[in-house]
Formats: C-alpha cells, structure tokens, sequence
C-alpha cells in the first residue's frame, strides 16, 4: 500500500488492572488504516489496512 497521508491519534488508558496504549492512523477517505494497540500484559496487537480496491 502506498504512503497516506494520515491523523495519528494516540491514546492512553489507565485502569486499576494496567494501562493500554491505542495508536491509530486516520485517512479522510479510506478511514482508520492502521491501529496499534499495547494490551495490558505488554503485548502489541496491529491491525493494518494492506490494499484497497
């Protein structure tokens, strides 16, 4: 997929069991095109938009 030009949106979230980290990739004209989550137990979850027809 070809660079695009996104809003990055970085969020935090604290609870009395962890904390977890959202970073997600905003398009206008394809919408959320990558999300990165931090779970609570450290690991790492990405989902990524790979191509578009």
């Amino acid at each position: 997929m070809r660079n695009l030009e996104c809003y990055i949106v970085h969020a935090i979230a604290n609870s009395r069991i962890g904390k977890t980290e959202l970073i997600s990739y905003f398009n206008p004209k394809f919408g959320f095109v990558k999300l990165e989550y931090t779970n609570i137990d450290n690991t790492k979850t990405v989902l990524e938009l790979e191509k578009v027809e």
